[in-house]
């Protein structure tokens, strides 16, 4: 079951006050919310819906790194990035509404709640910690192990049974084909470890965990 960030928590608290000095926007699905060298300005908090941040290699593919959903932030990273510029990209996957608070009233607000500031601390470490698995996962694991660890991931993150992802957004995740990724789909469906129906996936989490161990 997934838990609720404590800076997302910590924004839940003070949405009264945060919804004063930030905007509310709506996005359809596949809609671009920041591009690739855009102004980081601003953070995200998620009202509804969900999004997924990429990044685009020099040959045009697209990587999934994180998708996020309701109850979530992202863009976080504007604190960190080079000259102020984005170095992602955040495209909404669904109809969905977002919250954008502006850096210097988030640090604010940080500034008068030290232990949301700590809280920002260690959602860092957890973010890089996450980027250095991905690292780890695409140097020394086959494309079925990454996509079994993928399915794991999403589900732990997520908290859901289905996961509404397509077999185009699970490529991007894995960093393979669509194609690579439909023929593993029905080799795990054969095998009893996933249920999947069109954009609909329900991964069997301890029959995933098992294979992992065993392949």
């Amino acid at each position: 079951m997934s838990t609720i960030d404590p800076i997302a928590e910590f924004i839940q608290g003070q949405l009264n006050e945060i919804r004063v000095v930030s905007g509310e926007r709506e996005y359809h699905r596949n809609e671009t919310i920041y591009h690739l060298d855009d102004p980081a300005d601003h953070i995200f908090y998620i009202l509804s819906g969900s999004v997924k941040i990429t990044r685009v290699s020099d040959d045009g593919k697209e990587k999934i790194i994180s998708i996020h959903r309701a109850g979530e932030i992202f863009g976080e990273l504007c604190f960190c990035e080079v000259d102020d510029r984005r170095s992602d990209q955040a495209v909404a996957m669904e109809p969905t509404r977002v919250l954008a608070i502006r850096v210097h009233d988030f640090l604010a607000m940080l500034r008068e709640n030290p232990k949301a500031l700590l809280d920002m601390l260690s959602l860092f470490c957890k973010r890089l910690s996450e980027a250095q698995q991905q690292i780890e996962t695409l140097a020394f694991d086959n494309t079925t192990r990454r996509l079994a660890r993928v399915l794991l991931k999403s589900s732990s993150d997520s908290g859901l049974e289905r996961l509404r992802l397509t077999h185009e957004e699970l490529a991007q995740m894995v960093g393979t084909s669509r194609e690579i990724i439909t023929t593993i789909m029905n080799q795990f469906r054969e095998e009893g470890l996933i249920d999947y129906r069109r954009s609909e996936v329900s991964p069997h989490v301890e029959k995933l965990r098992q294979f992992l161990v065993t392949v």
